[in-house]
């Protein structure tokens, strides 16, 4: 290539505490530099007009408020600032209809960006629905976080996605989505997969290779109480220090497991450190799992319940793809049964670089 074409991506990138969604924007980025392009992300938060604002607010309080101590602690606006390139900041659909990045291309994903329901006037800015009709207009990795897609919004779903010049979905049920109504879709990995172990050391804190404390690492987002993960359960099955990192997701971070833990409120380095030196990785997060399997730390994925249910398909296809279902907690088994299981690497590395290889190609090819 000649010379770095900018590219915008249009994500989640503004929470302070949730350490997948930071690091899928980081590893994005460095993939898309690796490939030639000049990555920006498009700063969009979509607040609206002043009642929407409101909503807002009242749904989703990190955006609206300084960070607390302890998400200062996480460090996350430094990381930001450090490994970013940022667009302006736009709040409205209005705003970056009127005024759009001048990029080359635009890219929407990863994360579950098409979870938002389209009767939120703001939605539309996540399917790319603004800038000039030449611009190239790629889905990587982008999630809809349920498996069925409400017949009553499908139609203005086709016209959004029909601007598209290739669309690919982080689970089998996105790419089913979108074949429902007529449009080629690709199952791709996460974009934090697209990197390799060693693409983390470059961050600081992580370390080196065959560094291994031992102890348990949970990472509690998604959880709000102990009985959500079994603990008591888990406590009998591991000995040893037990560290956790809260996190906001669908709901507040919080101290659920009292005083025996050590709470540790990370930077992104340092919470990619932890995975990487800890014994065992307990967590009902996607990209908890990602890392725990990047750097070959043995797991225990915990599935959500409840209304958050369809999230889990993310999850469950990628340990399907690499043979990894035995490390699900069921109601049927117990920790003490999937800790005894090896995890055979290898097996888990010549997959997963497969799909690597298979992904980067829907990149490559999209962004010709």
């Amino acid at each position: 290539m000649e010379k770095s074409s900018k590219t915008g991506v249009l994500t989640f990138w503004y929470g302070n505490s949730n350490y997948g969604q930071i690091l899928q924007s980081y590893a994005l980025q460095r993939v898309l530099e690796q490939l030639g392009r000049e990555p920006y992300i498009i700063r969009f938060v979509g607040y609206g007009e002043s009642r929407l604002r409101k909503l807002v607010k009242r749904l989703l309080p990190f955006l609206c408020r300084k960070p607390s101590p302890t998400d200062r602690q996480r460090g996350f606006e430094a990381f930001r600032k450090e490994h970013f390139r940022m667009s302006p900041l736009y709040t409205s659909i209005a705003q970056i209809r009127s005024c759009p990045p001048r990029y080359d291309a635009y890219i929407a994903g990863s994360d579950q960006i098409w979870k938002q329901s389209l009767r939120n006037p703001q939605q539309p800015a996540y399917f790319l629905d603004f800038g000039r009709p030449e611009v190239r207009r790629i889905a990587y990795a982008a999630s809809f976080g349920m498996e069925h897609y409400p017949d009553e919004d499908k139609a203005e779903l086709k016209r959004l996605l029909s601007r598209f010049n290739a669309i690919s979905c982080r689970e089998y049920s996105g790419v089913e989505i979108c074949r429902d109504l007529g449009l080629e879709a690709t199952k791709v990995l996460d974009p934090t997969l697209l990197l390799k172990k060693e693409n983390y050391e470059t961050l600081q804190s992580t370390p080196p290779k065959g560094e291994r404390r031992g102890g348990l690492f949970i990472y509690s987002l998604n959880i709000s109480s102990p009985s959500d993960i079994r603990f008591s359960e888990l406590r009998e099955a591991v000995d040893g220090e037990v560290v956790v990192t809260p996190a906001a997701g669908y709901n507040e971070s919080a101290e659920l497991f009292g005083s025996e833990v050590e709470y540790l409120y990370a930077t992104p380095a340092q919470w990619i450190a932890q995975i990487a030196s800890a014994g065992l990785v307990v967590t009902t997060s996607f990209h908890g799992i990602a890392f725990s399997i990047l750097m070959h730390t043995p797991f225990v994925y915990v599935p959500l319940k409840g209304e958050f249910e369809g999230a889990n398909n993310r999850i469950l296809d990628l340990l399907r793809d690499l043979r990894l279902e035995d490390r699900t907690l069921h109601e049927g088994t117990a920790y003490a049964d999937i800790i005894a299981r090896p995890i055979d690497w290898a097996s888990v590395d010549t997959l997963l670089e497969r799909m690597r290889q298979d992904s980067l190609a829907f990149l490559k090819e999209a962004l010709k």
